[in-house]
């Protein structure tokens, strides 16, 4: 019989894959719209900022999988992959001029999906500490 603490401890490194997951899913979506936004943009300016986004969303996904990858290995407490991915997300975010509430939205989703990996991390790495067994 698995005890509760145990079920617990399992149940908290699923959250904990499947919050990076979800982060990786959004920033496919977010760098496939920037492909679409900068091959249609009209203004020289909004391509600019689009391509700007797309570069820095190809910079997202690898730091996503190395975020991945540590958690496969149960290294939480590691949270420099999410943290850069961020990073580039919000690069993203500040450079484009337009005010737009579907780009703002998308934005934003992302930004929300990474802290949330990145809280997730720092709790699984706490209860480790405090000697829930992940194996």
């Amino acid at each position: 019989m698995v005890s509760s603490s145990s079920a617990i401890c399992c149940a908290i490194v699923i959250v904990a894959s499947f919050s990076i997951e979800l982060a990786g899913k959004q920033a496919d979506q977010n760098l496939e719209t920037f492909r679409e936004l900068s091959h249609n943009a009209t203004a020289a300016k909004m391509k600019e900022e689009f391509d700007a986004c797309v570069r820095f969303y190809k910079q997202v996904r690898p730091q996503i999988q190395a975020a991945h990858l540590l958690s496969q290995k149960r290294q939480y407490e590691n949270n420099s992959a999410l943290l850069q991915a961020n990073e580039f997300a919000l690069r993203c975010s500040l450079g484009i001029s337009i005010d737009s509430l579907e780009i703002n939205q998308l934005q934003e989703s992302v930004l929300l999906k990474l802290d949330t990996s990145i809280s997730v991390n720092r709790y699984v790495a706490l209860a480790q500490l405090k000697g829930c067994s992940l194996k």
